[in-house]
């Protein structure tokens, strides 16, 4: 065979000779080793720093900005919905369920989207708790929800009398409820207060509170719109 020229490429694994016998393929040539270091290629999913900003996910982040004490990220408030309304009745507990729902039924009908207050983290250690809370602090409970307005009905006790007829003995009794409607966004009143005293028995409740708080609750329909 035909020796190779200088600086020929170098030949096949398997090549034949001019005279059809094959020869054995040359052995792999090993690459030279590269001068100065190493670099190792950047793992999969990473990304090489730029400007000085550290590398890694964002649990991986918040993790180390936990670790040297930073605050925490703060979770972001909850958007407030047009027209939700939240209902608050504070007072004579005979009288209050009837009062929330004459009020949550008339916004309802008024296109609006009441919800009770008593259900609202915050407000429920207030309004299930002892004692009756005051307005500011209903406010301030509220506001962190989706709610928009805050309507606040207070029942106080009036008297009461006993009433005889058909030779049968009842006790009546008044109390007086007072409507306050509040925008959550300045947290003040959006206009006077409106009330109404029902004076009721325990058979006769639902009928007497809708009967003498019509007009009240109508006002308030109107001021949360």
């Amino acid at each position: 065979a035909a020796a190779t020229a200088a600086g020929a490429p170098p030949a096949p694994a398997e090549a034949v000779a001019n005279d059809g016998v094959r020869t054995a393929p040359e052995p792999a040539r090993e690459a030279a080793p590269m001068s100065g270091p190493v670099r190792a290629a950047p793992a999969a999913g990473r990304v090489a720093p730029a400007s000085g900003r550290a590398v890694g996910n964002a649990p991986q982040a918040e993790a180390a900005a936990a670790a040297r004490g930073a605050s925490p990220r703060e979770a972001p408030p909850s958007a407030v919905v047009a027209g939700r309304v939240a209902v608050a009745v504070i007072g004579d507990q005979p009288l209050a369920g009837v009062v929330a729902d004459l009020v949550q039924s008339d916004l309802s009908s008024a296109g609006l989207q009441p919800i009770d207050a008593a259900a609202l983290p915050g407000a429920e250690e207030l309004l299930r708790g002892q004692g009756a809370p005051g307005a500011s602090e209903l406010v301030r409970a509220v506001a962190t929800s989706d709610a928009a307005m805050l309507v606040v009905a207070r029942i106080e006790p009036a008297g009461e009398r006993v009433l005889s007829y058909m030779g049968r003995r009842d006790v009546a009794t008044s109390s007086r409820v007072t409507f306050t409607c509040y925008d959550l966004a300045t947290g003040r009143p959006k206009g006077p207060s409106r009330g109404a005293t029902v004076e009721y028995t325990s058979l006769s409740v639902e009928r007497a509170a809708e009967k003498a708080l019509a007009s009240a609750i109508a006002e308030v329909v109107r001021q949360t719109r």
